[in-house]
């Protein structure tokens, strides 16, 4: 055995029943407890992540036993879904996808389909030195918000991880915009 052989982690199996990142618990209890996705059912849901990561959110839903749960992840880099597939044992099926796009084209075009979600999750945050680190600010703006709402059942849950090096009063408002999105959508619907 060599050092290097000990390191390689690919041969060892993946827990994806375990999550232990404390955001990750926080957004996929949030779609049960907003009531957007019922805990144990038959019904089919369609979910939405944008932002791959490593996977752990769409890797420990798509686990799940006793739900049937059609996830759709979106990432705008090619290489994490090559990562998702080398490392963190993710395997395309009928119910679970990783699609390789932009997330705010992706809505737009999801919305011109007329596609709709149960539950969407921002999972994605900037590299750059910003004060709002996550969501990134492009997912704040009107278009983007109109086109999530646009995608999102009436019953339907958005959520969103949140950081900031600073939290300014505009992205506190912000914030609480995102929490009464359905408030959002009735207001401005076209």
């Amino acid at each position: 055995l060599t050092f290097a052989m000990l390191l390689d982690t690919r041969p060892w199996k993946l827990d994806k029943t375990t999550v232990r990142l404390v955001y990750a618990r926080t957004m996929i209890s949030g779609v049960f407890v907003s009531g957007a996705v019922q805990y144990n059912s038959t019904k089919n849901y369609n979910v939405l992540i944008i932002g791959l990561g490593g996977g752990v959110i769409n890797n420990y839903l798509s686990s799940m036993p006793n739900q049937r749960l059609n996830i759709t992840v979106v990432d705008i880099d090619p290489v994490m879904k090559k990562i998702a597939e080398k490392w963190y044992d993710f395997k395309e099926s009928e119910l679970h996808r990783i699609v390789v796009e932009d997330g705010i084209k992706y809505a737009k075009q999801a919305s011109a389909r007329g596609e709709k979600f149960d539950a969407i999750l921002l999972d994605l945050c900037t590299n750059e030195r910003r004060a709002l680190l996550c969501p990134i600010e492009e997912f704040l703006k009107n278009e983007a918000l109109h086109n999530l709402a646009a995608i999102l059942v009436d019953t339907g849950q958005l959520e969103s991880i949140a950081s900031s090096l600073r939290l300014t009063t505009h992205h506190f408002h912000t914030y609480r915009a995102l929490s009464c999105l359905r408030d959002w959508r009735d207001r401005n619907a076209a």
